[in-house]
This record gives structure tokens, C-alpha cells and sequence, in this order.
């Protein structure tokens, strides 16, 4: 790294919009609708933390809130194993580790139950 600059290896959600698509309840039990605008709600590795924070504080139905307190220890550690890959300048661990990531959010969201 130079004096003046810094080098980063990051991960962020490309496309928001098509993620939110592909986890509608998710979405939308982390940022429900008269809560927040649809502008609050950012991408996946947001959405987990937002989660754990509805989930934890927020209004939640007692089976969202169940479903998801059950799948959380699991998100969060791949989110915290994905962060460590990122600083530990390893991309090939951080990027099986986001797949891991959409795969857990994808059992989750089939998990969720549906409203009635």
C-alpha cells in the first residue's frame, strides 16, 4: 500500500433490486413496508444484520421470528468468515463464502412462513 492509499478487497449485492426479488420475505421482515422506504433497503450482507436486529428488537411475528432467530447463528457466521476472508486478502474463500451465503438466505426464505 502506497502512503496516501488504501487497497481494499470488499463485497457488496451488484443488483439489490433482483435480491430483494429473490427474498421477498426476507425482505420484507427486515424492512417492513410503512417502516422504512423501499430506498432503506440495501443488499444481502445488510439483510442479514438487519434481520438479526428485527428479529431481535423489531415487530415480528412469533413464527418469522422463531424461523429466523433459528437460521441467524448460521448467517451471521458466514457473514463474520466472509468479513475475515475479505481482510485476510483470500477472494477465492470470500467468494465461496458468498455463495454460502445466498444458499443459506435461499433456505431461509423457503423456510419463512407464508402469509395468510
Amino acid at each position: 500500500m502506497g502512503k496516501f492509499i488504501q487497497v481494499r478487497v470488499s463485497a457488496t449485492t451488484f443488483a439489490p433490486e433482483e435480491a430483494e426479488k429473490a427474498f421477498v420475505s426476507l425482505y420484507a421482515a427486515a424492512w417492513p413496508a410503512g417502516l422504512y422506504k423501499p430506498g432503506d433497503r440495501k443488499g444481502l450482507l445488510e439483510l442479514t444484520t438487519q434481520l438479526a436486529d428485527m428479529a431481535e428488537f423489531g415487530e415480528m411475528s412469533k413464527d418469522v421470528r422463531t424461523v429466523v432467530k433459528e437460521h441467524l447463528p448460521r448467517l451471521q457466521g458466514i457473514v463474520r468468515d466472509l468479513e475475515t476472508a475479505l481482510g485476510d486478502w483470500k477472494p477465492g474463500e470470500a467468494e465461496h463464502l458468498s455463495t454460502s451465503l445466498e444458499e443459506t438466505l435461499a433456505e431461509l426464505e423457503a423456510a419463512m412462513p407464508k402469509a395468510d
